[in-house]
């Protein structure tokens, strides 16, 4: 908008001064001082004098050659611009712009949109929802058809704007059946990752099939009502009668249009069973794998919007060889150890009776940090006072680096009707209480990770918590969700022979 004002405040002051002067209207000799016509009067002798004012006219320095006539729609183009311009300034720098461009016609919001008025699309998105002052289905239509050849050309950075208008049009019956699934197409990034590597014999190699949101936000969060799913159809080695996968093998979610800016994928995790000879080779030959997938749009009418294949080799390796290797690193280990902090143990003091249909969790806690410096498969433990490893119920696998801030929660818990779990974890809690505080330990396991077809190794390292504080509690609820604490305690690398000590407020 400032912009803008700008341009019309310099066009108006360069018309002024030429609209003032005029064009060219006579020619001959006049009188300067009245423009009268001197044509047929004495002129080149002392004494001559205008016959209209008086003034002297002999020399010519009190005559003209030529009269202008100033330009009156051009001196009310240049005011208008002017004052257009020292408007729009003043509304640009106030931050109310949006009455300026309420005021004006809906062709003219279209055509400024369209020529990369970010205030002016911002009005367009308005009249789109708008009551009192809609857009026309004609110019609503373009719009759609603006914003999805905007979103189909890759070239262009993405304008979250021209994504508002396609949030806002989304399940209106304005946008036909094909622009949704053209939108969702064109703004989905789809993905597939096979595990490189598979142990001899093995009946299956890991995939991950992802769906991110790409040129698909707005500038509003946006719940649409309808339901994203991606669908695994076939996979298996190429050249080999394929193994087609079942209905449920499918992933599904409510689809939202995300606000520009926001960052989520969803992954999906399954498994490519070949169907004969599959991974029976030698020990260092290569297989071609391939797995195929569909996005699909549900509610109303929509389906498949799109489909994928990917394909991959994969390494036969030794049974005894590790699908995920492990690498030491004692400046990483660090590095990751200056970032952790962890809160009290939650303890619940009386373990219910089994028969909850969702078990109990007895003991929880978790985990803050900032910034993954290597992926991680890391199994929890509880360590009691003589040296007692308890195995927490979830571990830790995460791909790195990741500079974001984010939590991990690790819990104890028993299922639903095992009376012998029930009993143990009575038991664990009754020490630990007694005990007033407890240490936990983290060991590497790689195996962990091999699920996880985007990591291929991981740091191998050991983090031990010491004389961690606990605290005690009657309900069950309170064991389930808590706040991270800002307390940062002693950190041990067993592995590499170090101790770090980062007590104190971050």
């Amino acid at each position: 908008m400032i912009i803008i004002g700008t341009v019309l405040l310099v066009i108006g002051i360069l018309i002024f001064p030429f609209a003032w002067r005029g064009r060219i209207s006579a020619r001959g000799q006049f009188c300067r001082k009245c423009r009268f016509d001197l044509a047929g009067s004495p002129i080149d002798t002392g004494g001559n004098k205008c016959p209209e004012c008086g003034e002297p006219v002999h020399t010519q320095s009190t005559r003209r050659t030529i009269i202008r006539k100033c330009s009156r729609l051009g001196l009310v183009i240049a005011i208008v611009s002017m004052t257009s311009g020292i408007t729009t300034l003043g509304l640009g720098s106030s931050g109310k712009t949006s009455i300026l461009f309420g005021l004006l016609p809906h062709s003219t919001v279209f055509w400024l949109s369209g020529q990369g008025v970010d205030e002016s699309l911002d009005e367009l998105a308005v009249r789109i929802t708008s009551t009192t002052n809609p857009i026309p289905a004609e110019l609503h239509i373009k719009a759609i058809e603006f914003a999805l050849a905007h979103q189909a050309d890759t070239s262009q950075q993405w304008n979250p704007g021209w994504g508002e208008v396609l949030s806002l049009s989304f399940g209106n019956p304005i946008m036909t059946d094909d622009q949704m699934k053209q939108y969702v197409r064109n703004g989905t990034e789809m993905s597939a990752q096979i595990r490189n590597r598979v142990r001899q014999g093995a009946d299956a190699v890991d995939i991950t099939v992802t769906s991110s949101p790409g040129r698909i936000s707005a500038q509003n969060h946006n719940e649409t009502g309808y339901w994203i799913q991606t669908q695994l159809i076939r996979g298996g080695v190429v050249g080999e009668k394929p193994r087609k996968f079942s209905k449920n093998d499918q992933s599904m979610h409510n689809f939202w249009i995300p606000k520009h800016g926001s960052n989520f994928a969803s992954p999906y995790r399954n498994t490519i069973n070949p169907v004969g000879t599959g991974f029976d080779g030698e020990p260092g030959s290569q297989v071609q794998v391939y797995v195929e997938f569909e996005l699909v749009i549900r509610g109303l009418g929509l389906g498949v919007v799109g489909e994928y294949r990917t394909e991959q080799s994969v390494l036969i390796i030794a049974q005894d060889e590790e699908v995920v290797s492990k690498f030491k690193d004692p400046k990483m280990a660090q590095k990751f150890c200056k970032s952790i902090q962890i809160t009290p143990v939650r303890i619940l003091k009386t373990i219910p009776e089994p028969t909850s249909n969702f078990g109990v969790q007895a003991i929880s806690f978790r985990l803050k940090y900032q910034g993954i410096p290597a992926s991680l498969a890391l199994q929890p433990y509880l360590r009691l006072d003589d040296g007692e490893l308890v195995k927490m119920n979830n571990y830790w696998t995460q791909k790195g680096p990741n500079p974001a801030l984010n939590g991990y929660s690790a819990y104890l818990a028993a299922a639903p009707y095992d009376t012998a779990m029930y009993e143990r974890v009575a038991i664990i809690t009754r020490r630990i209480i007694d005990q007033e505080h407890i240490d936990i330990v983290y060991k590497t396991d790689a195996s962990l990770a091999e699920w996880k077809p985007g990591i291929d190794r991981v740091l191998d390292f050991t983090l031990v918590f010491e004389n961690i504080p606990i605290e005690v509690y009657e309900e069950e609820d309170t064991v389930k969700f808590f706040p991270i604490t800002k307390t940062l305690r002693e950190l041990e690398w067993i592995e590499h022979g170090c101790t770090a000590d980062h007590s104190g407020d971050p």
